[in-house]
């Protein structure tokens, strides 16, 4: 090299050999040393070093029993999984890092709930650990892995037990349960207040399917189908009905069979005797042990009443006396009066209350009516009935072997026919209405349809009706299969939604055939406006309807319609309910249904009488209207004011042991 090359490269050869030395000084930690050994220092104050690994120490991990303990005793009491799929927060302390051999502490498997926590049982942790380092995801597999073997391993007990505890072939019930004994799912929040800007369709969708486990699967199996009257010891005691008001239907009653031993229906003889027992019906209404007063013709009398008394007729020389009521002064006192309503309770919900005479309101012994706290309830339809239409023979009650893929796969090809032609492609909703205004109900729901109409559905709907300047004298019936479904000469059951909106505001138990028969019996999914949201689910099959009020405003259900139109998968959702269903049902001649839903009703009445005589209990009810006016949701009776006398009764119903 030059003296000239040296001299003006000299400078630069220092700096870059003083920056290298520099760098790997810091690297290395050299500027640190003492730092380092300070910290080492207070590290082996703390902890000993392991004569074997004294460049690094495992974290060390205190398991509190207590807390474990109560966070187990916070999981019995207060956690509900609303996901079957969702695995438990248990206490797990994190792996230390290789090399070292940790303790690991498997999953905890919770007791059930009131067992005694000392029963939970703990898996030791397998000894052999890999060295390699695994992704959170591989750990967490692993993890989920374990707490599936250990659940298994638990489970064995209890499945030992399911297997011994076989359920009924036809009710599909465990030994001892009763249908009623099965609680509804109800989202404990129900008042969801979905939105578009806080949901995605998606996640609207998964806030509102309540996923079923297979335990779930077999109790709703028994919810449905596990309706079965008993024989009564003395069904041979004669009970007689009679009608006070003498309607229409009361000949046809008269002369009908269904009670006598002899009666042959449906390839049964005498199923009516057999549950009813000697039930008959009379025209002397002295006779009767029970008197059916209906609600409808007595309200009108009332009415006609007070007309009278407006006009100054307080002598009623002009009174029309047609449905005057039955009197109190020549009463048969061992007589059961039954009050009946078949109409909504919203109906003159503001007077009939003060037009009622005190001495008529506390006459009555029992309750008939849709309410589900009656003593008799008369509903409008049921999952069982649609199921065995459907699904099983008419007559054996055999299954038609159905499979769940062809059943849905069924369903849905009948409800894209729509969209394979030009001018149906976008319908998707139906709605009949005739009444948009002559009560409160009506308007409040005619609102509500002109807003979901406004936010898009005006284009996806059929709507026919008065309301809609289509009068139509069509007429829905009851559908016994899905070749009537997919047969039916209008293309309401094509649709996929219906517009379930009753006339009545949250008037307790109200859900009229607009749910039933319109809507799911024609395959179509209730859009329900109208029926409080517990009152409906109480009654319905597992996600089977869509409520109004889970979402924030029309808009918002307009929205997740249209998401479930679009999304065949989701829509199936709420169809997954038909598959609850046993392999077999009971033949129909040996089911309530080969009697008919009015004979249905006089049988339980039947019955309820000889109960209560054979109990030697006297009931009456203080006052029938705080039963049908007064003890309901309060949305319902918003504008009606009541008695004092009523608002003050506790305990309505009275038994008292006859002396």
């Amino acid at each position: 090299m030059s003296p000239e090359f040296l001299k003006k490269n000299l400078g630069k050869a220092a700096f870059a050999i003083i920056f290298f030395w520099f760098f790997v000084n810091v690297r290395n930690g050299g500027f640190l040393i003492e730092e380092n050994e300070k910290q080492k220092e207070k590290m082996s104050e703390k902890r000993p070093a392991s004569p074997e690994f004294v460049e690094e120490d495992p974290p060390e991990y205190d398991v509190d029993v207590g807390l474990m303990h109560s966070a187990q005793k916070r999981h019995h009491n207060g956690r509900i999984r609303e996901r079957e799929n969702e695995i438990p927060d248990y206490l797990i302390p994190p792996p230390p890092p290789p090399p070292h051999i940790p303790i690991v502490f498997a999953p905890l498997k919770l007791a059930p709930i009131g067992a005694p926590i000392s029963n939970a049982k703990i898996q030791a942790a397998p000894i052999n650990v890999k060295k390699e380092e695994k992704t959170k995801s591989e750990a967490y597999e692993e993890e989920e892995e374990d707490l599936i073997e250990v659940e298994d391993e638990e489970n064995d007990e209890d499945k030992k037990e399911k297997v011994e505890e076989k359920r009924d072939p036809f009710t599909h019930c465990k030994p001892g349960q009763k249908y009623s004994d099965i609680e509804p799912f109800i989202n404990k929040h129900w008042m969801l207040n979905l939105s578009r800007d806080k949901y995605t369709a998606r996640e609207m969708h998964e806030l509102l399917i309540h996923r079923l486990t297979d335990e779930e699967k077999e109790d709703w199996i028994c919810k449905i189908f596990g309706t079965r009257l008993e024989e009564q010891e003395n069904k041979e005691e004669e009970v007689k009905i009679s009608f006070y008001y003498k309607g229409r239907y009361f000949d046809k009653y008269l002369e009908d069979p269904t009670f006598e031993p002899d009666f042959h229906r449906n390839g049964v003889t005498g199923f009516g005797y057999k549950m009813c027992g000697n039930c008959k019906f009379t025209t002397n209404d002295d006779e009767a042990d029970a008197l059916i007063i209906d609600n409808g013709p007595l309200l009108q009398y009332q009415r006609k009443v007070n007309e009278s008394l407006e006009d100054g007729d307080t002598e009623f020389k002009h009174l029309d006396r047609t449905y005057e009521p039955p009197s109190l002064e020549n009463r048969n006192l061992s007589q059961y009066w039954i009050f009946v309503n078949y109409e909504s309770g919203a109906k003159n919900v503001e007077t009939q209350s003060w037009l009622m005479p005190k001495e008529l309101d506390s006459a009555f012994n029992i309750t008939y009516s849709y309410r589900r706290d009656s003593d008799i309830v008369r509903g409008y339809n049921s999952a069982q009935n649609i199921l065995r239409d459907f699904y099983f023979d008419w007559n054996t009650g055999e299954s038609m072997n159905i499979s769940d893929i062809e059943l849905l796969s069924k369903l849905l090809l009948n409800k894209s026919e729509l969209k394979k032609k030009q001018d149906t492609s976008k319908l998707h909703t139906a709605w009949m209405v005739s009444n948009c205004n002559n009560t409160l109900g009506a308007i409040r729901r005619w609102r509500y349809g002109e807003k979901m109409m406004a936010a898009g559905l005006k284009e996806h709907i059929r709507g026919e009706g008065a309301c809609f300047d289509k009068i139509t004298e069509r007429e829905f019936r009851d559908l016994r299969s899905f070749h009537d479904v997919a047969h039916e000469a209008n293309m309401m059951t094509k649709m996929r939604f219906y517009l379930a909106f009753e006339n009545a505001f949250h008037c307790t138990d109200y859900i009229s055939e607009k749910f039933w028969r319109n809507a799911l019996r024609a395959t179509l999914v209730p859009v329900v406006y109208g029926p409080h949201y517990l009152d409906v689910a109480k009654v319905a099959p597992p996600n089977s309807f869509i409520h109004a009020e889970q979402f924030a405003s029309a808009e918002d259900l307009v929205y997740y319609m249209d998401y479930l139109w679009k999304n065949d998968t989701a829509y199936l959702d709420y169809h997954r309910w038909r598959l609850l269903k046993p392999e077999n049902t009971t033949p129909r001649g040996d089911s309530y249904r080969s009697i008919g839903r009015d004979m249905y009703d006089f049988c339980r009445i039947c019955r309820l009488v000889r109960e209560k005589r054979s109990q030697k209990v006297a009931r009456w009810y203080r006052s029938v209207m705080k039963f049908w006016r007064y003890d309901v949701h309060d949305q319902c009776k918003v504008r009606a004011s009541f008695p004092r006398r009523i608002q003050n009764i506790e305990h309505n119903l009275v038994e008292v042991p006859l002396k």
